[in-house]
Order: structure tokens, then sequence, then C-alpha cells
């Protein structure tokens, strides 16, 4: 299980989580239970400095969340404003 971040689009709506199962289309993540999640979303893998486009297909009581990854962003290059808030708040402020 490796540390990362759910980012709902705004800081406030930042939660940490536990990445595990990943691969190139999906990733399993574990958050506190109750904690509130929407079904699009983008999961930061924090050790990677990546960021993946998700959607929630399906979840659990415990907290587990089965994500879909649609598309992949590396924080360190150029990118769109929101990708740039995304890196700033994850990354720098660990």
């Amino acid at each position: 299980m490796l540390p990362g971040k759910l980012w709902c689009g705004m800081r406030s709506a930042t939660v940490d989580c536990l990445i595990g199962d990943a691969s190139a289309g999906g990733a399993r993540v574990r958050v506190k239970r109750g904690a509130t999640v929407p079904s699009q979303l983008y999961l930061v893998h924090v050790r990677d400095r990546t960021a993946y486009k998700a959607q929630v297909v399906w979840r659990r009581a415990d907290g587990s969340l089965g994500l879909k990854f649609s598309k992949s962003f590396n924080l360190d290059g150029a990118m769109a404003p929101e990708l740039m808030a995304i890196r700033d708040y994850c990354l720098r402020q660990r």
C-alpha cells in the first residue's frame, strides 16, 4: 500500500488514501471509513508524482474503492491550471 490523495476538485475535498493493486487501467484504494468521495476525481500517486483522472466503479463499507482510469498526467511537466493546482496542493503541501 502506497500513500496517495484523491483530488475532488477543491482543496477542502482532498482525501488521503492508500493505493493498492494498481495497474495501467485502475486501482483499489482505501480511504477513512465514512469519507465522502465523489464518482469523478483524480487519484494522485504521491511517490510517482502522477495524477490519474478516475471514476469510482465500486465502493465498500470498509472504505475500499475501485477506480477506473481514463487518463494519466505527469505532474512535473507543463499542464493545465487544474493540474498545476493538484500538483501544488498534493505534492508540495505534504
